[in-house]
């Protein structure tokens, strides 16, 4: 194998492992897979589509101070952790539309999806008896309309994004989170783990309620229609984070 071939060989085997230790089955481990070897060209991974624009050479994505960031499972945290935590994160999956023609997000359903991830973050709520912060989708949810809940702006933004707007509320109450539990799709949890480590210092906690894993095909966001569309954009997610590091 020419160095190139070893690099890539190295990064599918470990994306692998990292993805079926996240719930992901062997088949959508393969979409994966193919989709990284069909762009990938020498040195460079690059893939360009209608909701896809990522490139970066291969070695970006093997460098040993992402590897630890990124591609190792957050371990389950004891009920001790999670009675510490500031506070309880709920991020949101997708959204469906009133109507079809108008993606503005003031015309956003909650979905399927966020009803499920709501009655999680209710379920926290209840239990551990933190301040609670969800994004607009969520909060929504009728199950939370009784339910003290700090919420986002109702804006299209990626994770990152909203945990700027979670940061910025509970500063504003004087409050600086340094360990929240995370509420998210199952999918979805240990990204949000590695943006709040690697942009905010704050330890993500993944939540202990039963993980929610499933897809709602009336989605209208395409990643959250299908694991097979999510595992492809939460990789170009987490290679982005490797580039910032390594920039």
């Amino acid at each position: 194998m020419t160095p190139e071939q070893l690099d890539l060989n190295r990064l599918i085997v470990e994306v692998s492992r990292h993805y079926l230790g996240r719930g992901f089955d062997s088949n959508e481990v393969a979409v994966l897979r193919s989709t990284i070897v069909a762009n990938t060209k020498g040195r460079t991974f690059s893939l360009r589509n209608a909701l896809q624009n990522f490139e970066s050479p291969i070695s970006d994505l093997l460098r040993d101070k992402f590897w630890v960031l990124t591609w190792k499972k957050s371990e389950k945290p004891s009920d001790d952790r999670l009675r510490a935590a500031d506070a309880i994160f709920a991020f949101s999956c997708g959204y469906q539309l009133k109507e079809l023609k108008d993606c503005a997000p003031k015309n956003r359903l909650p979905g399927r999806n966020n009803t499920r991830l709501a009655e999680i973050a209710k379920s926290l709520k209840k239990r551990y008896a933190k301040p609670l912060f969800a994004q607009f989708e969520i909060a929504a949810v009728p199950a939370l309309s009784s339910i003290e809940k700090y919420e986002t702006t109702i804006d299209d933004m990626g994770t990152k994004e909203v945990i700027s707007q979670f940061i910025a509320i509970a500063e504003s109450r004087s409050a600086k989170p340094t360990s929240v539990i995370v509420a998210a799709h199952g999918h979805h949890i240990e990204r949000c783990i590695r943006l709040l480590d690697r942009y905010f210092k704050v330890a993500g906690l993944p939540h202990d309620d039963e993980p929610y894993y499933a897809y709602d095909p009336d989605e209208c966001q395409p990643r959250a229609m299908s694991a097979a569309d999510y595992i492809i954009s939460d990789f170009i997610s987490m290679a982005a984070m490797a580039r910032d590091v390594c920039s």
